[in-house]
């Protein structure tokens, strides 16, 4: 293949982005395992391992708490919608828990069923009334399953999922 003078410039362009594209690749991950090194480095490897898995336990309790709540003698997990995502967007509950959306963001929040060839999967899954920022919606499911779930008034791309044992 002969390399014509007119194509030198394209030849150098493809060069460039095939470099900043290895540049990109690699470098994220090589920097993330040096920091990790440095860490090591600097402290005891026993008590940092220890550390960094109590760490990891405490905010795996918090973030199950903050969604999972007692109220009496029954559990309800708490799914906050913030206008553009639910938090959590995967649950997992026992059958017959109660599941409370809270909308927190400005738009309003009707949760319904995903649908398959327009009809609901789970049809016990569908609040009748829209309620604005505040309003909240509980519902207990009784069926196990996977069941997926929207915002009727928001982006239907944006779904939930909640796993009944």
């Amino acid at each position: 293949m002969e390399v014509k003078p007119e194509n030198i410039f394209l030849y150098v362009i493809a060069l460039f982005i095939l470099v900043m594209g290895a540049i990109f690749v690699f470098w994220t991950p090589l920097e993330r395992a040096l920091t990790y090194l440095n860490v090591a480095q600097t402290s005891n490897s026993a008590t940092s391992t220890e550390t960094v898995q109590n760490e990891y336990a405490k905010r795996a309790t918090v973030a199950y708490t903050q969604t999972r709540v007692q109220q009496g003698n029954q559990f309800v997990t708490l799914v906050s919608y913030d206008g553009t995502n639910f938090y959590p967007p995967v649950i997992t509950i026992k059958r017959g828990e109660n599941v409370r959306f809270i909308n927190k963001g400005n738009l309003t929040m009707r949760i319904v069923s995903n649908t398959f060839n327009k009809t609901p999967i789970y049809g016990g899954f569908t609040q009748a009334n829209s309620v604005g920022k505040g309003g909240t919606y509980e519902l207990s499911i009784p069926d196990a399953g996977i069941w997926g779930y929207h915002n009727l008034n928001g982006n239907p791309g944006v779904i939930g999922i909640i796993n009944v044992e």
